[in-house]
């Protein structure tokens, strides 16, 4: 899928740990990183192609981290892009433990970002840059 200057792709058939999911989206090519989400509407459109693709209803991987553990609860993307935009569902983000947390789409509406332990396994949606030709 294609939105403003990235292209998508959901990797649904072999769900991996975080870490793992993030290779694998840098291995794909173009760059690529597991999904940084900017802003709303962005939001909106990946939801949307998540579930019209991925009816299993399980969460979906995306590309938001915690870090400097245990002092602080700071966020960052895989791709370094800044932490602009968030969509936690409520609640969220979970406070509970001081062990690194990764995020993912809630299944359902995949509107939603819930912390969940990054040895999950899950499917994954990862984004890369289109490439500028010329």
């Amino acid at each position: 899928m294609f939105f403003e200057k990235s292209c998508y792709g959901l990797f649904n058939q072999v769900p991996l740990k975080f870490t793992e999911a993030e290779k694998q989206c840098q291995s794909s090519g173009g760059n690529g990183h597991l999904a940084s989400i900017m802003n709303g509407q962005e939001m909106s459109v990946v939801a949307a192609y998540v579930k019209d693709l991925y009816k299993a209803g399980k969460p979906v991987w995306i590309g938001l981290h915690s870090y400097d553990l245990p002092k602080s609860k700071a966020w960052k993307w895989t791709d370094s892009s800044v932490v602009s935009y968030h969509n936690w569902a409520p609640g969220q983000p979970s406070q509970a433990s001081g062990d690194e947390l990764c995020v993912e789409l809630m299944a359902g509406d995949y509107l939603t970002w819930k912390a969940a332990p990054c040895t999950g396994k899950h499917p994954f949606l990862c984004r890369a840059p289109l490439e500028k030709k010329g």
